[in-house]
């Protein structure tokens, strides 16, 4: 729930984020939980919106499956063993990690520094591999 609050500021409206107000705008239930979900509206472009728009797990079927499979892929099992784990298909494995790995990008997208470096920057042994490390050319 925090990721999704700290993204509402990130909504479609194109003003400014100092100038944008999101007010409350009711709640609605669901099946699975959290079941209580929290509406929004902005009050410049009149788009309403809930905290599960942010969320990873938005319009998911199964979305029980994230962490267990953030877990997995992160303990570089593969596609196809995880399916059998879960008894899901490879496909679903496959666009369940990228979905993960979208939602990873746009977190660190939102957490690096956004200063230059004062210093110049070294990377000691940094090469181009074409085909591979051993291989290179």
């Amino acid at each position: 729930m925090g990721l999704a609050h700290a993204l509402l500021s990130s909504g479609a409206c194109l003003l400014p984020r100092i100038v944008r107000r999101h007010i409350k705008k009711g709640f609605f239930y669901r099946v699975a939980k959290p079941s209580k979900i929290q509406r929004y509206r902005c009050s410049h472009c009149e788009r309403s919106f809930s905290t599960q728009t942010f969320s990873t797990s938005y319009w998911l079927k199964l979305p029980q499956l994230q962490e267990p499979l953030l877990f997995r892929v992160l303990g570089c099992s593969a596609f196809r063993q995880i399916a059998w784990e879960f008894g899901v298909h490879v496909s679903t494995v496959q666009r369940q990690v990228e979905r993960l790995g979208r939602h990873c990008l746009l977190i660190q997208q939102q957490l690096r520094p956004k200063r230059v470096p004062v210093e110049p920057l070294v990377l000691d042994g940094f090469r181009s591999f074409e085909f591979g490390q051993y291989w290179p050319f």
